[in-house]
């Protein structure tokens, strides 16, 4: 069944992405010219990560009066009412994904790193709302009515991945960083698709999901390990299968 529609009509996905890009475009231009990074690896330009929220808001209410503060309702929907099974997954699915095959030597799981990954996860929340407000609030409603959450997984999470092309690159990612990080952009997607879809739908939970991935990212190399996108993509592609099997769990 579809999610309920924020806006009192069904959202439209090319507008988003042609909105989308047109507010991207000065960003890409900042990026290319400031070369300073925001944090290694991380250019100016994913200061765009505003910009899903923007699109979204401005077609939302376009679209209806008050569509704007329905869709910020969005953000907060069924967040109180969740049960743990649902948060502890959402919390350590990303840590699962992202973690390196036979990973690291973690004795750096101690009190003190943990604390440094949720801090890290706490910082990416705010912009990981911004864009799942965008992203899940808007795309996934749009793209799920009209084909389901694999399709919305498959179309978003590309859709996602080509956004994210130009400040790659200007974060001094190579070729086949890139490609890894498209291949779980995507898979990533799906995840977020089917829980949307299936578990009920969360705004919040996706961002929670997003700024986790992020924030296990960044945390790796304080306790020696090192992200490697392909790895990512396939832990990511085995939980878009293994999800299916245990949605009656993270509905109790």
């Amino acid at each position: 069944m579809a999610p309920p529609d924020p806006t009192s009509g069904r959202p439209d996905a090319l507008a988003f992405v042609l909105l989308l890009t047109v507010l991207s475009l000065p960003f890409y231009v900042l990026g290319a010219t400031v070369g300073a990074d925001l944090l290694p690896g991380v250019p100016v330009s994913a200061l765009m990560a505003a910009c899903p929220a923007i699109a979204a808001l401005v077609l939302a209410e376009r679209r209806s009066k008050g569509g704007a503060v329905r869709l910020l309702a969005r953000l907060t929907d069924g967040a109180l009412v969740r049960p743990f099974a649902w948060w502890a997954a959402i919390s350590l699915l990303p840590l699962a994904v992202v973690l390196p095959p036979g990973g690291p030597e973690f004795a750096a799981l101690a009190p003190a790193s943990l604390l440094l990954l949720l801090a890290l996860t706490a910082g990416f929340l705010l912009p990981a709302a911004a864009e799942e407000l965008g992203w899940t609030g808007w795309l996934q409603s749009a793209l799920q009515v009209q084909g389901g959450w694999i399709l919305a997984g498959l179309i978003g999470g590309l859709a996602r991945a080509i956004w994210h092309l130009i400040p790659w690159a200007q974060g001094g990612r190579d070729a086949p960083w890139i490609a890894g990080q498209c291949a779980f952009t995507i898979a990533a997607r799906l995840i977020l698709s089917f829980l949307y879809a299936r578990a009920g739908p969360s705004v919040a939970a996706a961002a929670l999901f997003h700024a986790a991935v992020n924030g296990a990212v960044f945390w790796l190399p304080a306790v020696g390990g090192v992200y490697d996108p392909w790895a990512a993509a396939a832990a990511a592609t085995a939980a878009c299968v293994l999800l299916p099997l245990g949605r009656r769990a993270l509905t109790k």
